[in-house]
């Protein structure tokens, strides 16, 4: 349903299946006829949909809004088995990626501006430098940011918000939780 017409009618974008789990995000899609792999002629935006129809650990679809079904599916993101895309966020020139691989979670950045062969191409991870940590999304309400927030903590790091510029790739200390009577040393 689109967001300007409340009493619009819902559209279904893919039929119920048996294990088949999907989750779904609009774009506008001004980006997308420049952006390789993403569907065809997306006048109403597209649909970036994370699903495990190509396996366990779920892959990334692009679908245009005007006709979701399953034939017009555009594979942006291969599944990897070795990699779980836990969940997706998408902004106006680049999605986010929460992934898990080797028991660690990861965010990816994926540019939807690059020049490159396939999204992954197009994609850096956020590099953490302490060997066992957790980190999340935060939360981003705005479409058109250039920044995106996450969460981050360690066994030496205590709870620490940060934004993280995806253009320069520098990431700023928004918050941290105190730890009283202790010291810290940043490492991040």
């Amino acid at each position: 349903m689109r967001a300007d017409q409340p009493a619009g009618e819902f559209r279904l974008i893919t039929p119920r299946e048996d294990n088949h789990e999907y989750y779904a995000d609009h774009h506008p899609g001004p980006l997308a006829a420049e952006h390789p792999g993403l569907a065809p002629n997306p006048t109403d935006g597209l649909f970036y949909i994370r699903t495990n129809s190509g396996g366990r650990t779920f892959r990334l679809v692009t679908a245009p809004v005007s006709d979701t079904r399953r034939e017009f599916w555009r594979e942006t993101i291969p599944n990897r088995p070795e990699v779980m895309l836990a969940a997706v966020e998408v902004f106006q020139t680049h999605l986010v990626l929460f992934e898990r691989e080797g028991g660690l979670p990861y965010l990816r950045i994926v540019d939807l501006i690059a020049s490159a062969p396939n999204a992954l191409a197009a994609s850096h991870r956020i590099e953490f430098a302490e060997p066992a940590y957790n980190a999340s999304l935060g939360e981003n309400p705005e479409f058109g940011a250039s920044d995106m927030r996450f969460q981050y903590e360690s066994f030496v790091t205590p709870r620490s918000i940060f934004d993280y510029d995806v253009r320069t790739r520098e990431r700023t200390l928004r918050k941290q939780q105190p730890v009283l009577g202790a010291t810290i040393q940043r490492n991040t």
